[in-house]
């Protein structure tokens, strides 16, 4: 299990967007991925630009990155941390939000079939793929921060702890195992 760190609502710094955009040139057998990663995390970054003044942003500059120590240091200091997709939908920063008392806000993971699967209504808030109701959920998260927190951060941290116990994770696997042609039968 995470490092579950005390937390709480007093964060200076409301959206914690600290993520690479564009990412460096990147290809898998021989053909360029990074687009794909550019085209949907520019969504959320052009969403970002319009909020108001009022609601502070913390963002990678461009090109650039931070040390780790630093990366984690603004992410304890956040409220919102945004997780856009990136090469896949499951990023590290996903169970680092509610490790350090903030609220995850991704794309809709309603498509993904995983297990364990955390992803639901109540540990995450989710948004659409265009990032185009983005500024609603981060102001309706702040105006609601200190019960929301709450809510969210221990929700993801409980069914988080529940599905990634080693025993959790034999019995599915074992289950699995035993759906295949040839399971238990002797060589």
């Amino acid at each position: 299990t995470p490092q579950w760190f005390k937390y709480d609502s007093n964060k200076d710094i409301d959206v914690c967007a600290m993520f690479s955009y564009p990412a460096k040139e990147n290809t898998e057998f021989q053909v360029p991925t990074n687009q794909y990663y550019d085209a949907h995390r520019k969504r959320c970054i052009d969403e970002l630009k319009k909020l108001p003044p009022s609601i502070k942003v913390q963002m990678l500059e461009e090109g650039k990155k931070v040390p780790i120590e630093q990366y984690y240091n603004i992410m304890s200091r956040s409220k919102i941390i945004i997780a856009p997709f990136g090469y896949g939908e499951i990023a590290p920063r996903d169970i680092e939000s509610s490790q350090f008392g903030a609220i995850l806000i991704k794309p809709d993971m309603s498509h993904i079939e995983t297990i364990p699967n955390p992803y639901n209504s109540t540990t995450f808030v989710s948004c659409d793929w265009g990032y185009v109701a983005l500024r609603d959920k981060i102001e309706s998260i702040l105006s609601d921060f200190k019960r929301l927190q709450g809510y969210y951060v221990e929700n993801m941290r409980k069914t988080y702890t529940e599905l990634y116990r080693p025993e959790h994770l034999v019995i599915h696997t074992h289950k699995w195992l035993s759906t295949l042609d040839g399971y238990g039968t002797e060589n």
